[in-house]
């Protein structure tokens, strides 16, 4: 399947999941993550570690799919990946530890990942790149960055809400 085709099948997703549609929409985002659509692979880890759309928590198969989707150089999912590794966590048939070096290693390419980003003006990854320099993720803390970067942030809210 042509990748025209699975975003359009995406997309489809996304409006049923906003129609309430649970049911579809966790048919169509597991049909795509399986093959391979690292979108849906995200969404469906993120789906597994909330416990969402009649699925239940299942820390394993979180950790499963956003492996999968570690090769999409997906900013958001190696953010996810450095929370799971760095606060360890039990999943129902395996305990893991937490693992510093792969906690930062996933928080550093997450922090890459946001600054390409927030150069470009996300305003989400504005904000991410603030609150990784506050809090230390895959890079040195430096509040005086950090604030730099909320200010950013606050700044480029307003200009969207103006």
């Amino acid at each position: 399947m042509n990748k025209t085709k699975l975003d359009d099948l995406y997309a489809v997703a996304q409006r049923k999941n906003a129609m309430g549609n649970d049911q579809e929409y966790l048919k169509l985002i597991i049909d795509l993550s399986e093959k391979g659509y690292y979108k849906a692979q995200i969404e469906l880890g993120s789906i597994y570690l909330a416990g969402f759309c009649s699925i239940e928590r299942n820390i394993d198969m979180s950790l499963k799919w956003h492996l999968k989707a570690k090769d999409s150089k997906n900013p958001d999912n190696y953010h996810c990946l450095g929370m799971l590794y760095s606060r360890g966590f039990e999943g129902p048939n395996k305990t893991y530890s937490s693992s510093e070096i792969e906690s930062t290693e996933y928080y550093s390419l997450a922090f890459k990942g946001y600054m390409v980003l927030a150069n470009k003006g996300d305003t989400k990854a504005i904000y991410r790149v603030g609150e990784m320099y506050s809090m230390g993720l895959g890079v040195d803390t430096d509040e005086n960055e950090a604030k730099i970067w909320f200010g950013k942030y606050h700044d480029t809210k307003n200009n969207v809400d103006d």
